[in-house]
């Protein structure tokens, strides 16, 4: 995920604010959970790991990254 928000979200590779200040990215962090995990709580626990990363690092995404 982190390479394609440097290419299609035209973050430099690093920025962490940037990644995470796009709604985007957590529509790409919840899609692509839900999709290639197997099952609902290995993409909660994915999705939980990149509401952490982005933690404290500008607006959050709560919103678009739950399951539903």
């Amino acid at each position: 995920m982190l390479q394609v928000a440097s290419s299609q979200l035209g973050c430099a590779v690093g920025n962490v604010t940037c990644y995470c200040t796009s709604p985007e990215f957590g529509y790409g962090v919840r899609d692509c959970s839900n999709q290639a995990c197997q099952n609902s709580a290995d993409a909660q626990s994915v999705i939980s790991y990149g509401l952490t990363f982005c933690s404290g690092k500008g607006p959050q995404w709560e919103l678009f990254a739950t399951l539903h």
